[in-house]
């Protein structure tokens, strides 16, 4: 399994933090135009440029217990996405690049880029998929899933290929083969908080429909994580069966549930290696539910294995729910929440426990056809187990967006 992952790349060959004014600031801008202008030629090209611009204050921007910082910020962020199609394929390109500022403290300064492109070939009985993607962000941002370090000075890249094949046997029955390889890199993290790492995993799915609105399904799935800095590896193994129904035209369930069970190796006291194996259950639900006016609400759990930079693979439970309701042609009200809970695979307690909350109101009218003015209201909410005290966010950001549909 382990040729699913990328070669390890030297410490000394990491790449460079990417700042406002940086040479790789300059990279990124030059592979966003790119992006945007070469297929520009090809009349079978429709592309959708996007273009945000906001002002917002947050009064604990590091969403640390001890020592909040707060200040006020202006962002803006340009996107584009590309999409050529004929009968048989799709290609599509993503590019984005946002900068945001704040009045006090340029050390909370970041720059989050993004470049994708994905593509899929369909045959008679079968699809093919193949989704590549390079982004950074700041590690204030890139570990709320995770372990939760805001280190307002680190930079993380992400390099990830994700190639997937589906067949099917019949109109009911198919089978599928699925992989996500990825490579983290840190830049510039205080006190080695976060360590690099690459990860792997491989999935076997099958599915058949038993009726017009059930059916059932069944995942079998192998996983590989290895932290450069630390010399930790994990390998996890994991059976999930479940089903999905269509209560009605405007209701749908899905329900995945299985075992895993999980082996890390680590170093030990002097020169001996450690081994722990632990076994434990996975599981992902969803519900979703269609206005007829337009919009809708979801709900998904989900507990499986997270990759991390703090060179361990998390045992993380997450809940998120989506609200988004028409008030009237031009107004819509919208709600999100997001909660996380993560602990070590085995059980042990580790400076990794934590307990994550957040939730977004906001509002959104849309001024003409392509100009949209929204306000929001953010709450965040984080415990770490060793830390008696807990740390509150709350932020409020108007934002002026156009899109070139």
């Amino acid at each position: 399994m382990k040729g699913f992952l990328p070669p390890r790349l030297p410490v000394a060959r990491r790449p460079r933090v990417l700042r406002p004014g940086g040479k790789l600031v300059r990279w990124v801008l030059v592979a966003f135009l790119a992006t945007v202008t070469l297929p520009a030629g090809a009349q079978q090209w429709q592309f959708e440029p996007t273009v945000s611009l906001g002002v917002d204050y947050d009064d604990n921007i590091t969403l640390d217990p001890e020592d909040p910082r707060s200040s006020f910020g202006t962002s803006a962020r340009v996107a584009v996405r590309g999409v050529q199609s004929t009968e048989s394929t799709r290609l599509g390109l993503l590019a984005g690049l946002g900068l945001r500022q704040f009045s006090d403290g340029g050390d909370l300064d970041d720059v989050t880029a993004f470049l994708g492109v994905d593509g899929t070939y369909l045959a008679p009985r079968s699809q093919f998929q193949l989704n590549l993607s390079v982004s950074t962000q700041s590690t204030l941002t890139s570990e709320t899933e995770t372990t939760g370090v805001g280190d307002p000075n680190g930079q993380q890249y992400r390099v990830a290929i994700r190639p997937a094949w589906d067949y099917r046997l019949d109109e009911r029955s198919s089978f599928g083969v699925s992989a996500n390889v990825s490579a983290v890199f840190y830049e510039d993290v205080e006190d080695a908080s976060l360590s690099d790492y690459r990860s792997g995993e491989l999935s076997l799915s099958a599915a058949h429909s038993l009726t017009e609105r059930a059916g059932i399904n069944a995942v079998l799935s192998y996983g590989y994580y290895e932290s450069q800095g630390d010399d930790n590896e994990t390998e996890n193994l994991a059976f999930q069966a479940g089903a999905n129904y269509q209560l009605s035209e405007t209701v749908s369930f899905a329900l995945l549930f299985g075992l895993r069970r999980t082996e890390a190796t680590f170093p030990g006291v002097g020169a001996r290696e450690v081994t722990e194996t632990s076994t434990g259950p996975i599981y992902s639900l969803s519900i979703e539910k269609r206005f007829a006016r337009g919009g809708g609400v979801s709900l998904s759990a989900l507990r499986d294995l997270a990759p991390s930079g703090a060179a361990e693979v998390l045992d993380t439970t997450s809940l998120q729910l989506g609200y988004r309701y028409p008030l009237s042609e031009r107004v819509n009200l919208q709600f999100s929440s997001r909660a996380y809970r993560n602990r070590q695979t085995g059980g042990q307690s580790s400076a990794s426990d934590r307990t994550y909350a957040d939730g977004q109101l906001g509002l959104s009218y849309q001024v003409r056809r392509s100009w949209r003015l929204a306000i929001d209201y953010r709450h965040r909410w984080q415990k770490n187990d060793e830390d008696p005290a807990s740390a509150q966010s709350n932020a409020v950001t108007l934002s002026l967006a156009w899109s070139g549909r």
